[in-house]
């Protein structure tokens, strides 16, 4: 009898094949399974900046439904989680323009008093993060939360926001040494 070789399919190949079948007969199975690994990791991204759920909620599905549409003009240059992100931050950023909801957050959070944190206390520690990630400038903590919470390169941060690759790697060591500064 004949047996075939069984490979292993790497998970970038295995990612290709899906991308081409979502592309030429418009599968929405495949297009669900090429998406949903980033799915969570886009929400939770979405959610710290709209600091609302239910705008996390809407944004995630906007970004679905763009890069959906926009399938074809993904060109296989870098990662496609990248391709995802960068679609999540512009949705973002129409959302933040449209209804300028993330500049009268930022100005209650500067308005609010600093709170202690108790040595030792890793819930008050992480608590203190988050109030200090809340205080950078908006488009700064979406640099720093793509690098350090999300894992992407600076070359794909770069290439998500346009910015130089230059500006995004001093913006994101600046804020993060003014981070590890504040809460020390």
């Amino acid at each position: 009898p004949h047996h075939r070789m069984n490979r292993r399919i790497q998970p970038a190949e295995a990612e290709q094949r899906l991308l081409q079948a979502a592309r030429l007969s418009a599968d929405c199975v495949a297009f669900t399974r090429l998406v949903s690994p980033h799915v969570a990791p886009i929400r939770r991204y979405l959610e710290r900046f709209t600091q609302d759920g239910a705008d996390a909620d809407d944004l995630t599905q906007e970004t679905l439904l763009t890069a959906w549409r926009r399938l074809d003009d993904y060109d296989g240059r870098g990662r496609f989680k990248a391709w995802l992100f960068a679609i999540a931050y512009r949705e973002f950023l129409q959302h933040a323009r449209s209804r300028r909801r993330f500049w009268r957050a930022l100005g209650r959070l500067r308005a609010e008093p600093a709170v202690e944190t108790v040595s030792g206390d890793a819930p008050a520690a992480a608590s203190d993060l988050e109030r200090l990630l809340d205080a950078l400038e908006p488009e700064t903590r979406a640099l720093v939360l793509m690098s350090k919470g999300v894992g992407l390169s600076h070359a794909e941060i770069a290439e998500i926001t346009g910015k130089p690759l230059g500006t995004v790697k001093s913006v994101i060591n600046r804020a993060t040494r003014r981070l590890i500064d504040e809460h020390a």
